[in-house]
């Protein structure tokens, strides 16, 4: 169960900084707070699947640098085109367009940024997350109630988000 958790706990702080990142990113290029997202809250669970992924395969990456660089590169990029292309496909919404950006596949990702995420992964595993992890054992006893009630959150906000799409007549447009 404890494994669980610790995925639960590693999504939850990750999808966080994830929004914390976008939103300091566009208020540094366009001086204004994102204002649009998928879901409701203050997270993205694209950053929360890729690095508890990214977690997971720590103890494979930590001693290899190169193999480090190259996994940090594809779970992001993958996880980013993924989610792109499902936005897209299911709900008709299109979050990010690299289109302009040089080397970019189906404007859904670019080398640009995969290279960010490589280097913000890099930066993660290497420096934040044994800091959030430390975090995390020494709460672990207490944090049991409060990941459930965040995870269940997210969870709702999913299917609200999912609700005022289908009102929207948005959901499943392509189908």
């Amino acid at each position: 169960m404890s494994f669980f958790i610790s995925i639960g706990f590693n999504f939850i702080i990750y999808s966080f900084l994830g929004w914390v990142i976008e939103n300091l990113y566009c208020y540094h290029l366009f001086k204004r707070f994102q204002e649009d997202g998928f879901l409701y809250g203050p997270y993205k669970p694209m950053y929360g699947f890729a690095f508890s992924i990214l977690v997971l395969l720590n103890d494979v990456i930590h001693n290899n640098i190169i193999l480090a660089m190259f996994i940090c590169l594809i779970i992001p990029t993958s996880i980013e085109y993924l989610s792109g292309y499902y936005l897209k496909k299911f709900f008709n919404k299109t979050y990010w367009d690299y289109s302009n950006e040089r080397a970019n596949y189906n404007g859904l990702v670019c080398v640009k940024f995969s290279l960010y995420w490589m280097i913000l992964s890099l930066l993660g595993m290497f420096f934040i997350h044994p800091i959030i992890n430390k975090f995390y054992l020494f709460y672990k006893d207490i944090s049991f109630i409060f990941i459930i009630l965040i995870l269940l959150s997210i969870s709702m906000d999913l299917l609200m988000t999912i609700a005022t799409l289908s009102k929207e007549n948005k959901l499943f447009k392509k189908f």
